[in-house]
């Protein structure tokens, strides 16, 4: 864990490092695309089928419970004990049950939930070399913090970028954070963390606007209008990083985000609906869902970003949900069994 300051400007290093970082995150040989071919692989040996390319068009209620899905193409699936969704509660409540089946309340809260904030410029980088800060010269942990931000220490910026976001304008001022990727000096040949022939991985985010507050046009001049911009933001911190040293990047925006996947639309937003106070915690997204059951209708269980304890890329929401559907299924559960206390 390490603070980075530089004589140039300040930028917070990754204080919950030691904390959240290393303890709750992994890697997965292949990435990710290799963990959802797993899942697939459990699914298939135990009896069930994966539909690709569909989109559901509705959630098949008969009598007050989740009998089923229709597919677009008219196609319906049965449910043998349960339907599992982790779709955003928009589309959910307005799209796949709708008005019939819910209370003009749980729609008008679901029609107020916020999603045009967190928003994001999410960049990987693949360098030729390790980033050597210049805060190291007096504060050498720096160069081993799998997290830093580089910004100002004017915390009158931060009050201006939420001005300007809220407004739907550009931020004035770039303040990027950092996640390191890959460390091959540090593990050599190590692919979980970056590929053997790549010296050096990095992410790089920022607030920014929501998809919809620009044109595709401007979006791809965005494009390389940040990216110019975080390696300028690099050369200032660092000693040796510059273009001569970027192998490639793969730039994604929030337009980008809104458009690969609906759960993200239509502002692009990482986390599904956005971290505010309000939909925060045990009441994530609406008091009456955060339970992971819709009222009035059983055997329907949704769960997923939008879901508590907050938005982000873990798998709380999912575990949460398993405990409430093991509770009305009697399904098992391997924390009795192994003495955990959840």
């Amino acid at each position: 864990m390490g603070w980075e300051w530089d004589q140039t400007g300040a930028g917070l290093g990754a204080l919950f490092n030691t904390f959240f970082w290393f303890s709750t995150h992994c890697w997965v040989v292949g990435s990710s695309h290799s963990q959802a071919h797993a899942a697939q692989k459990v699914i298939l040996e135990n009896g069930g089928k994966v539909y690709t390319n569909y989109t559901v068009d509705k959630v098949i209620i008969e009598n007050g419970k989740a009998k089923g899905i229709r597919l677009s193409d008219g196609t319906e699936i049965e449910a043998k004990k349960a339907v599992v969704t982790t779709i955003d509660p928009d589309q959910l409540c307005n799209k796949l049950i709708g008005k019939d089946y819910l209370s003009s309340k749980i729609l008008g809260r679901v029609n107020r939930l916020e999603r045009d904030w967190i928003c994001l410029m999410w960049y990987t980088w693949a360098f030729n070399e390790r980033p050597n800060y210049r805060a190291a010269a007096f504060n050498p942990d720096v160069d081993e913090s799998m997290w830093n931000a580089l910004g100002d220490t004017d915390l009158n910026t931060f009050k201006v970028e939420s001005q300007e976001r809220k407004a739907y304008k550009w931020p004035s001022k770039l303040n990027i954070a950092l996640a390191y990727h890959g460390v091959s000096d540090v593990s050599p040949g190590d692919s979980l963390l970056a590929p053997p022939d790549i010296n050096f991985t990095v992410l790089s985010e920022q607030f920014v606007v929501p998809a919809w507050a620009l044109s595709e046009k401007e979006w791809k001049e965005k494009e390389t209008e940040h990216a110019e911009a975080v390696i300028k933001q690099l050369e200032r911190y660092t000693t040796n990083i510059n273009w001569d040293k970027v192998s490639g990047y793969l730039p994604v925006t929030p337009f980008y985000t809104a458009n690969q996947c609906k759960n993200y639309a239509p502002a692009g937003n990482w986390c599904v609906i956005d971290n505010t106070p309000a939909q925060f915690g045990k009441f994530r997204p609406i008091p009456e869902l955060a339970g992971h059951r819709v009222p009035g209708i059983k055997g329907l269980y949704p769960t997923g970003s939008a879901w508590h304890p907050w938005g982000s890329a873990h798998s709380a929401q999912g575990y949460n949900c398993y405990k409430v559907m093991a509770e009305d299924l009697n399904l098992p559960k391997p924390w009795d069994v192994d003495g955990r206390p959840f």
